[in-house]
């Protein structure tokens, strides 16, 4: 089961990759949730763990 902060960062890069039709940064997130980069990381990494994402050092995510 997600928890609602996952579900919110799932929705913000659903959003940004709807917008730019690209991998989506970390910094994007962190401005689009207003939060700071390395908080984002550290979720990227569970997202990640959990295969709800697919991602790429240095060069952003995608939803999988």
């Amino acid at each position: 089961m997600l928890s609602a902060v996952m579900e919110d960062y799932i929705k913000a890069i659903y959003a940004i990759e709807n917008d730019t039709s690209e991998r989506v940064g970390t910094s994007e997130i962190a401005e689009y949730l207003d939060v700071t980069s390395p908080t984002v990381s550290s979720m990227i990494k569970k997202l990640e763990e959990r295969g709800l994402i697919d991602r790429e050092e240095y060069r952003g995510v995608t939803l999988t």
